[in-house]
């Protein structure tokens, strides 16, 4: 087994986040300070939160401008048919 030596795996971490941030993002009642923020650059969970009882899916992450805390942002639960 080959291994990365631990400073190349925090590069390619950070070559992926930088690939998978995006830009134009809005919160509402920002769950850290209760305002709104728009234009926030999120980036891509690598493994996503779930949910199971309330079927959500936290897929990405911003900083909170106002906090610096970090802010979990997930898609809506597809509604049962």
């Amino acid at each position: 087994m080959t291994t990365k030596p631990m400073a190349d795996q925090y590069r390619d971490i950070e070559t992926r986040r930088d690939v998978d941030r995006q830009a134009d993002f809005t919160v509402g009642n920002c769950a850290r300070c209760g305002d709104d923020h728009e234009g926030l650059s999120v980036v891509t969970f690598f493994r996503p939160i779930e949910d199971h009882e309330d079927g959500f899916e936290w897929i990405w992450w911003a900083e909170c401008p106002t906090t610096g805390d970090p802010i979990l942002i997930c898609e809506k639960p597809k509604e049962a048919d």
